[in-house]
Protein backbone atom coordinates (compact mmCIF):
# COMPACT_ATOMS: atom_id res chain seq x y z
CA UNK A 1 0.00 0.00 0.00
CA UNK A 2 1.04 3.24 -0.85
CA UNK A 3 0.55 7.00 0.74
CA UNK A 4 0.29 10.08 -0.80
CA UNK A 5 3.70 12.35 0.62
CA UNK A 6 2.39 14.70 3.20
CA UNK A 7 5.31 16.14 4.49
CA UNK A 8 8.57 17.73 2.45
CA UNK A 9 11.01 17.05 5.72
CA UNK A 10 11.49 14.51 8.40
CA UNK A 11 9.13 14.09 10.90
CA UNK A 12 10.21 14.81 14.53
CA UNK A 13 7.19 14.09 16.55
CA UNK A 14 3.90 12.09 16.05
CA UNK A 15 0.70 12.63 18.35
CA UNK A 16 -2.06 10.76 18.00
CA UNK A 17 -5.46 10.36 19.66
CA UNK A 18 -3.85 7.18 21.59
CA UNK A 19 0.43 8.61 21.76
CA UNK A 20 3.00 10.44 21.04
CA UNK A 21 5.19 8.05 18.96
CA UNK A 22 9.04 9.88 18.08
CA UNK A 23 10.95 8.78 14.89
CA UNK A 24 14.39 7.39 16.37
CA UNK A 25 16.97 6.41 14.30
CA UNK A 26 16.61 2.47 15.04
CA UNK A 27 12.61 2.82 14.80
CA UNK A 28 9.56 4.63 16.33
CA UNK A 29 9.44 5.20 20.28
CA UNK A 30 6.75 5.30 22.47
CA UNK A 31 6.76 8.13 24.71
CA UNK A 32 3.97 8.66 26.08
CA UNK A 33 0.07 7.66 26.49
CA UNK A 34 -3.06 8.91 26.31
CA UNK A 35 -5.17 9.13 29.40
CA UNK A 36 -6.65 5.57 30.12
CA UNK A 37 -4.93 4.14 27.05
CA UNK A 38 -2.51 1.13 27.98
CA UNK A 39 0.36 0.32 25.81
CA UNK A 40 -0.94 -2.75 24.79
CA UNK A 41 -4.13 -0.72 23.46
CA UNK A 42 -1.70 1.63 21.43
CA UNK A 43 0.55 -1.73 20.32
CA UNK A 44 -2.98 -3.31 18.77
CA UNK A 45 -3.70 -0.04 16.61
CA UNK A 46 -0.62 0.53 15.35
CA UNK A 47 0.51 -1.02 12.42
CA UNK A 48 4.27 -0.01 12.91
CA UNK A 49 6.81 -1.93 15.28
CA UNK A 50 7.27 0.24 18.28
CA UNK A 51 9.88 0.55 20.91
CA UNK A 52 8.32 0.18 24.03
CA UNK A 53 10.66 1.34 26.96
CA UNK A 54 10.46 -0.24 30.63
CA UNK A 55 8.09 2.93 31.86
CA UNK A 56 5.78 4.96 29.52
CA UNK A 57 4.08 7.68 31.05
CA UNK A 58 0.60 9.05 30.80
CA UNK A 59 0.20 12.50 28.91
CA UNK A 60 -0.74 15.24 31.28
CA UNK A 61 -3.51 17.42 30.39
CA UNK A 62 -3.40 21.10 32.07
CA UNK A 63 -6.60 21.48 33.89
Amino acid sequence: MHYPLTATRRIDLVVTELAVIEPMTDGLMLKETAPGIRVQDVLEATDATLIVPEQVPEIVIPA
